[in-house]
């Protein structure tokens, strides 16, 4: 029983974290659909730090592919990976809660 314990405790704790990653993702879509060219403005470089600058390109965005390789894209294909990544989260929810459910019913004395 304690084993069941533990093992809902870690997945309610992934299930947390991949809905704050989703909201993280969704902001992000967010920024991306607001963002327009502008000669002074201010850019949150995340939590409550921003700096001021210019945005001289609002269709290309530079990404992070990993070990701080960066490609460009256009906000388009930014936006469709974006939603991919969201699925796929959404589908690692699904999962999880799945597991959840199948866990609790063990767990539940059967009359």
């Amino acid at each position: 029983m304690e084993n069941s314990n533990e093992l809902l405790e870690f997945l309610y704790t992934q299930l947390e974290a991949i809905q704050n990653k989703i909201l993280e993702y969704e902001l992000i879509k967010s920024f991306i659909n607001e963002l327009k060219k502008q000669e002074d403005t201010y850019i949150n470089l995340g939590g409550l730090i921003f700096v001021r600058g210019s945005i001289k390109d609002d269709q290309n965005l530079l990404i992070n592919i990993g070990r701080n390789i960066f490609i460009e894209k256009n906000k388009n294909d930014v936006l469709k990976l974006i939603d991919d990544i969201i699925n796929k989260l959404n589908q690692d929810l699904n999962e999880i809660r799945t597991k959840i459910n199948e866990i609790s019913m063990k767990k539940t004395p059967q009359p």
